[in-house]
C-alpha cells in the first residue's frame, strides 16, 4: 500500500493531504475511527470522517476516490 500511495502522492490535488499512522503505535487513532483491520484508508473533509475503506488500493482507485470526494 506505501509504494501505491506514494506514487499517488505525485500526482495528487494540492489540498489532499496524506498522513501514514502506524496503529500499532498510535492505538487512539485506530480506536477513534473504530478501525476493523489494516490497511485502512479514512478519508476526512473539514475534520469529519466521509468514508474508511479497508484493503491495498491501486494508484487508480485512490484518484477515483480523490475525484469523488474532493474534486471542486
Amino acid at each position: 500500500m506505501g509504494r501505491n500511495i506514494k506514487e499517488y502522492s505525485k500526482n495528487k490535488q494540492e489540498d489532499v493531504t496524506i498522513y501514514k499512522v502506524n496503529v500499532g503505535k498510535e492505538m487512539n487513532i485506530a480506536k477513534h475511527f473504530d478501525l476493523l483491520g489494516v490497511p485502512a484508508i479514512a478519508y476526512l473533509k473539514d475534520g469529519k470522517l466521509i468514508i474508511l475503506e479497508y484493503g491495498i488500493k491501486s494508484v487508480e482507485q485512490l484518484k477515483a476516490y480523490e475525484k469523488e470526494y474532493f474534486s471542486k
